[in-house]
Parts: C-alpha cells; structure tokens; sequence
C-alpha cells in the first residue's frame, strides 16, 4: 500500500483506511506460525494445561494491548512535535529519534509476543488490531491525520520524504509483529536481527 495523500477522501474516512493499514500489515501474522508448539515444562497434567493457558492467554491479551497503547503513545508524542508545521529541517532528526525510540519498544514487546505460540501470538494480534481499530476517530489520530496532509502537501523532495518518514508511524506495530516485519520490511528484520 503506497502512502499517497488524498486530499478527496474525508479526513475521518482515511484515518479508518490508515488504521486498517496497519492491521493489514500484520494480517500475514494469521497465515504465519510456527509447524507445532512445543511442549510447556513442568506441565503434567490437564488441570496444569489449563491453568498455563489461561495464564498465557492473560500474557498475550496484556501484550496485545502493550503493543496498541505504545503506538497510540508514539503518535501522541508525535503530534504536539508537528504542531503549527515547523520547517522540516528542524523536525527531521527529533521525528527520526521518536520513531526509532518506539521501534526499540515495539521490538522489546515483539520478543515477548515471539516467545508466546501460535496461538497466543494470534490473541496478542487479535487484541492489537481490536484496540487500533477503536482509534480512527480519536482527537489525537485525526490530528495526525491532518499534520500529515499538511506535509505531505509539499511538493518538494524533502517534504515528500519527510511524509514518508510520518506514515512510518502508522505501521510501527509491525515491529512487535516478527512475522510481519520480516515479510513486510526484511531489511529492517536483519537490522535488528530480528531472525
């Protein structure tokens, strides 16, 4: 999916178009997984199999929603940046810093979901996409949104490359995701050795 601005679309249309980009970035999630689950040690009994997996399941639920509020808090801390659309020069490095700072976060969240199974791996997902699908009409995406439009406005080289830096934000969960990032972004997967 390319990051072109439209300028045609409503503002609250393409907030849920951006939202839903960054659950189909990890939908690949849901046809990845692991060939079987390896055993749990310790666990030697039905009664103990149950117990773990409620136990997991609470983890991947508690991950799954770690993932979606450290996104919408790089976006929160992304918007008061953008603010009266200062000159890009001044942005560019502190923009650069913010995201890297939630890339390592989101990747630090990615090695706990990674330790979970497949299954557990899904539940975080599904808890994730749950959560940024109820953000697209939140004051603070909309106004994204809008900073957004407002740079990507520009027709010169440094305004559309400073865009793509901004729409990067809307895909960092991908890096809480391995699957997905792999699949989506390899280059980015091997600079974090992610394997």
């Amino acid at each position: 999916m390319g990051w072109r601005r439209s300028s045609q679309a409503p503002i609250a249309d393409r907030a849920s178009a951006w939202v839903t980009c960054v659950l189909v970035l990890a939908a690949a999630l849901s046809v990845t997984g692991c060939a079987g689950e390896l055993p749990i040690p310790g666990q030697t009994s039905s009664t103990a199999a149950g117990a773990t997996t409620a136990t997991t399941e609470a983890q991947a639920v508690q991950l799954g929603k770690q993932v979606a509020a450290t996104w919408s808090e790089a976006i929160q801390k992304l918007v008061p940046l953008l603010e009266g659309t200062p000159p890009i020069a001044s942005l560019q490095a502190p923009v650069a810093q913010l995201k890297e700072d939630y890339v390592q976060k989101m990747v630090t969240l990615g090695r706990q979901i990674a330790a979970l199974d497949e299954s557990q791996r899904q539940t975080a997902y599904a808890r994730t996409t749950d959560i940024l699908d109820s953000t697209a009409n939140s004051d603070w995406f909309q106004s994204y949104m809008r900073l957004y439009d407002q740079y990507a406005a520009g027709s010169d080289q440094t305004s559309q490359d400073f865009a793509v830096l901004l729409s990067t934000f809307n895909t960092l969960t991908q890096y809480a995701f391995f699957d997905v990032l792999k699949e989506q972004d390899p280059d980015e997967a091997r600079r974090l050795g992610i394997q």
